[in-house]
């Protein structure tokens, strides 16, 4: 995919879906227990050394710290189809330093692509297996040592890799999730490519939310993980 659109698409946030992120954790947490790390001292430490952005209570004795990214809708009303994964935060000379592929110590990772029409795409990646997976399986077999390299448009020159959402969930336990832009959360199988995904979503628009539809594509080998 083109890094220049990426980078258009990046620095998104959060914020604006900061709703739907709670009927998620919701569903997802036991007893609907989460805690959203924002607003103190504290809750600065964790973001800035733990990389961590929310804690979901997952049974009566576990929980999980999840690191979240949120990537909008390109211009080109093409779905993404990468992952960015962040290996230098700054590249400044005098100034580097590692990126969260590096620094984050989150049990999970939230990574949703803003999909028009459709709502949040998610993929609830376990994030120490990315990690392991990232750092000796993937980046000593690239092609050439610029292979999917992206580097930000800002102060810091925020450089990373995109990795093709199909290699990722092929190698590292993953969850696949819509959150509906009118609320819920609705389970889906692996979704590796989300154009397709986005396409036969809307033909099958007027059918009930969970009516047994199917969004997967079992019908297309090269999408299979």
């Amino acid at each position: 995919m083109s890094t220049t659109r990426f980078r258009a698409d990046w620095f998104f946030g959060t914020r604006q879906y900061r709703h739907l992120l709670a009927d998620f954790y919701q569903q997802y947490g036991y007893e609907q227990r989460y805690v959203q790390v924002d607003g103190s001292h504290f809750s600065q430490m964790v973001q800035r050394d733990l990389h961590v952005d929310t804690v979901v209570q997952k049974d009566a004795l576990h929980s999980l710290g999840i690191e979240e990214k949120i990537v909008k809708w390109p211009k080109s009303n093409q779905a993404h189809t990468a992952f960015f994964l962040e290996t230098r935060s700054c590249t400044n000379q005098g100034h580097e330093s590692p990126g969260w592929m590096t620094t984050c110590q989150a049990d999970l990772l939230f990574y949703a692509f803003e999909l028009k029409d459709v709502g949040l795409l998610v993929y609830l990646l376990d994030f120490p297996r990315l990690q392991r997976w990232f750092w000796q399986q993937y980046l000593p077999h690239l092609p050439h040592p610029a292979y999917g390299q992206c580097v930000m448009p800002t102060e810091n020159r925020t450089e990373g890799r995109l990795v093709s959402i199909a290699a990722v969930v092929a190698q590292v336990p993953t969850r696949c999730y819509r959150l509906p832009f009118t609320g819920g959360c609705e389970p889906l199988p692996l979704i590796t490519n989300p154009q397709r995904f986005r396409n036969r979503f809307l033909l099958r628009k007027p059918h009930p939310a969970g009516a047994g539809q199917n969004y997967g594509e079992p019908a297309h080998p090269e999408d299979r993980s």
